[in-house]
């Protein structure tokens, strides 16, 4: 069984989507010129953005968006790209929770919550 994500060492619940994606930081002297053409000055590359969306209860949502909530944290996720797990200090980003209304009253309220994940 593959576990998505840890934080701070604790579980968080299982994702319904992850989104893994690697990107490049460059200074602000990267700049195009008359032409068009990049002169880029990367500042650091490979850093992690993960994009999770979940359906919780209102009790699961509680204790996710307390994980999450320190201004940084320890993450440890399933990078898809190379089948393994990375560990890095990331904070959270957007953070949106829609309500998932049901007919059957007795189901209780379901939240689709996203989040995206980036590394410090």
């Amino acid at each position: 069984m593959v576990i998505w994500l840890k934080i701070n060492g604790t579980q968080a619940p299982t994702p319904r989507t992850c989104k893994v994606g690697r990107y490049d930081l460059d200074s602000e002297n990267t700049t195009r010129n008359e032409k068009g053409v990049l002169h880029r000055d990367r500042i650091r590359s490979g850093t992690y953005k993960c994009e999770y969306t979940w359906r919780l209860t209102t009790s699961e949502l509680s204790d996710l968006t307390s994980l999450l909530s320190s201004e940084t944290f320890t993450a440890e996720f399933y990078d898809l790209t190379t089948n393994t797990y990375h560990t890095c200090t990331m904070y959270a980003g957007d953070r949106t929770a829609d309500t998932v209304l049901s007919r059957d009253s007795a189901g209780g309220v379901l939240v689709d919550y996203s989040c995206s994940l980036i590394e410090c």
